[in-house]
């Protein structure tokens, strides 16, 4: 079975953006996006397969912006 999940991100501005998974103890599990892109709206696909069920976190930065979600993996 697979374990992809898709989101989009949006950015007003051209920059770098990074879009990274981390684990409950905070270690990086999954670098989805890490370069220079233009201003847009962009798809983002995160494939979970070697992961547990669990909590993660998606962090994003692009520029001077920096959110973090909290998401819930269940297989």
């Amino acid at each position: 079975m697979l374990f992809r999940s898709s989101f989009s991100y949006s950015i007003p501005e051209e920059g770098l953006v990074q879009v990274a998974v981390y684990d409950i103890n905070g270690r990086m599990v999954s670098e989805l996006v890490n370069g220079y892109r233009s201003a847009g709206t962009y798809p983002v696909e995160w494939d979970a397969n070697e992961l547990s069920s669990g909590v993660y976190l998606v962090n994003m930065t692009a520029g001077e912006f920096t959110t973090v979600q909290k998401i819930m993996l269940i297989k």
